[in-house]
């Protein structure tokens, strides 16, 4: 029996991460088992609650998309300098985004999806368009806005493995993974996850580091000292990547998850795309985009997988200093610092 799992989604004003922040996702094509899990938040792949209260996401507004829409947040990670050491701008990179689907008509989107390799595992069908109607339809599509404000020239592709009510089922996350890795993907994006380490998930992320492809997987959302698997496992994968929350301070968000955390965002409040417009979210689920766009960068630039996930982590800024983060000494990895990821000693220490 196909085990169902329910990823925590880290919203669009608040939505996932394997990205989902918030609700329970639950569609697949066997019954719902034991194994059936919530979107980060509540139980296990619920939205983060804490800010934006229980109801579903929804887009909050027109967010002002383009170049400036995110300026703080990205000067915050160190992007701007990054950018003068990136001149292809993720061009010849594949990142595939695990999620609801993308809208494939957005125009912010047009010649930067994959669409002859796009997928649909819940219906088992070409296309990986955004599912009209559910409390987290555009989560997909926010992730991929995201990551193309960081690396405009990548290509994406879109995988819909997540229903518009933020359910999956893990052997459906499986396939997609190896599936994105056929199709030659050198980044995964997950914002989603569930409480229980699910094998089926660890082994295609295992076959996909083997073949050098970095896996970026966020924490979740329900404020607990341990992360959602497969970013739990993180620490002890070369190639997989866990991504936290923090808000401009770099103060740990309210709502992200820590202990095997490794690298940190800002997950709050983030410009991006909505289906048919644009909007602002929150949550894990949004941070991981950041990082995973980072990563787009620094692989079109040359830098081989190993050295990239080493210089991310290793090069993170520490964020144990700050007195709000007291609570969680050694638990909360770094605040990304994009210059790190290259070898230029003298623009990293502007």
């Amino acid at each position: 029996m196909t085990p169902v799992i329910s990823f925590t989604l880290s919203r669009l004003t608040a939505l996932v991460a394997l990205s989902l922040f918030s609700a329970t996702v639950a569609r697949t094509t066997s019954p719902v088992t034991s194994e059936e899990m919530r979107i980060h938040g509540e139980a296990s792949w619920r939205v983060a609650t804490s800010l934006w209260g229980s109801a579903p996401w929804r887009p909050s507004g027109p967010s002002g998309f383009g170049p400036s829409a995110n300026r703080l947040r990205f000067e915050q990670i160190r992007l701007q300098v990054a950018r003068q050491l990136s001149p292809r701008l993720g061009e010849g990179v594949t990142v595939a985004i695990l999620d609801t689907g993308v809208d494939s008509e957005h125009p912010d989107l047009r010649g930067v999806l994959n669409h002859a390799a796009a997928y649909d595992f819940i219906t088992r069908q070409s296309g990986a368009g955004e599912e009209e109607g559910g409390s987290y339809t555009g989560h997909g599509t926010a992730v991929a806005g995201i990551i193309h404000q960081i690396a405009p020239r990548a290509r994406l592709l879109p995988l819909r493995v997540l229903t518009a009510e933020g359910r999956g089922a893990s052997d459906n996350v499986a396939r997609a993974i190896l599936y994105a890795a056929d199709q030659g993907a050198n980044v995964i994006n997950l914002s989603l996850g569930c409480a229980q380490r699910k094998p089926v998930i660890t082994a295609a992320i295992e076959n996909v580091m083997a073949r050098g492809v970095i896996v970026v997987s966020s924490v979740g959302n329900q404020n607990r000292a341990s992360a959602d698997y497969p970013a739990a496992e993180a620490p002890q994968a070369a190639l997989l990547v866990s991504v936290g929350s923090v808000d401009a301070q770099g103060t740990k968000s309210s709502f992200s998850n820590y202990g095997n955390t490794e690298v940190n965002a800002n997950g709050e409040r983030v410009a991006t795309l909505f289906p048919g417009g644009t909007t602002n979210v929150t949550g894990t689920s949004f941070a991981t985009p950041q990082v995973v766009g980072l990563i787009a960068l620094a692989l079109a630039e040359g830098r081989t997988p190993r050295e990239v996930t080493e210089r991310l982590v290793g090069g993170a800024e520490r964020l144990d200093a700050l007195s709000a983060n007291a609570p969680y000494l050694g638990q909360l990895g770094g605040l990304v610092n994009a210059t790190r990821l290259y070898p230029a000693p003298s623009l990293a220490q502007r």
